[in-house]
């Protein structure tokens, strides 16, 4: 058995289409072989894809100091291996 990598996709757009839909089909496309994290702002229409315990909450359109030590916490608590 191999070892699966842990990926933490990044957004600061909240909106349905263009980023957040580009990395809900990557999720589609990799979650067999990866285990997915997300640091995103909250977003309606996806909310039921993504599981809360993978799921980071950070501001729309702005990344501050606080959202980016936020990261590098959640990254390490959860072991990812590429952001």
């Amino acid at each position: 058995m191999y070892k699966r990598y842990k990926l933490l996709f990044i957004s600061a757009s909240s909106r349905s289409g263009g980023g957040p839909s580009h990395i809900f089909n990557l999720k589609n496309l990799l979650e067999e072989e990866f285990n997915i994290f997300y640091a995103m702002p909250k977003i309606e229409d996806f909310d039921e894809k993504i599981y809360n315990e993978k799921h980071l909450y950070i501001k729309e359109r702005t990344l501050s100091i606080v959202d980016i030590i936020r990261i590098i916490v959640f990254s390490r608590t959860h072991s990812t291996d590429l952001i």
